[in-house]
């Protein structure tokens, strides 16, 4: 039997699904982790706790179905959208996590950006207007806050593309 394991990187836990090849489920897991609010208005994740929390959903099915896991044929990942997952060069973490409910960044900070960028330029790149949350934002809130974890920082993830990562080894992303 040969399946695939599918890995939700959600907001509130994570979840992960052994499926056969003709699209059976066989197992389905799921831990839950917190959004870590320190300030009004603030919406964080730690990253290692959701890299945890993936190990222990994807550990649960393989416990349960170790014939069915040896054969996994490929991995999904899918997972909550515009949060800033910074690494420095070494893939290590430089902060948590700001994730897409964060509503840092106000109005005055986002015509900023758009008047740096262009807003035809981020509409024609993004094919969204921006948001508080927004990956971009919390860059440029990023840059101008904590300068030193800016000038760290390496690459910027969603938080389901570190997870994939922290898997595979590989920086990457999808152009969603």
């Amino acid at each position: 039997m040969n399946g695939y394991l599918g890995i939700d990187v959600g907001t509130s836990s994570a979840k992960a699904l052994l499926m056969g090849e003709n699209g059976t489920i066989i197992a389905a897991a799921r831990r839950e982790y917190e959004i870590l609010r320190r300030h009004p208005g603030y919406a964080e994740q730690d990253m290692e706790t959701i890299w945890q929390a993936v190990k222990q959903a994807v550990a649960e099915i393989s416990g349960r179905y170790p014939a069915e896991a040896a054969q996994v044929r490929g991995i999904s990942f899918s997972g909550q959208m515009h949060g800033l997952v910074a690494v420095d060069r070494n893939g290590k973490l430089v902060r948590d996590a700001i994730i897409w409910a964060d509503q840092r960044v106000g109005e005055k900070e986002m015509e900023a950006i758009y008047r740096q960028a262009g807003r035809e330029s981020i509409h024609e790149t993004a094919l969204n207007d921006l948001a508080s949350g927004f990956l971009l934002c919390s860059l440029v809130w990023m840059k101008e806050n904590e300068p030193e974890n800016y000038s760290r920082t390496f690459q910027v993830l969603l938080p389901k593309d570190y997870i994939r990562f922290r898997m595979c080894g590989r920086l990457g992303t999808d152009h969603s």
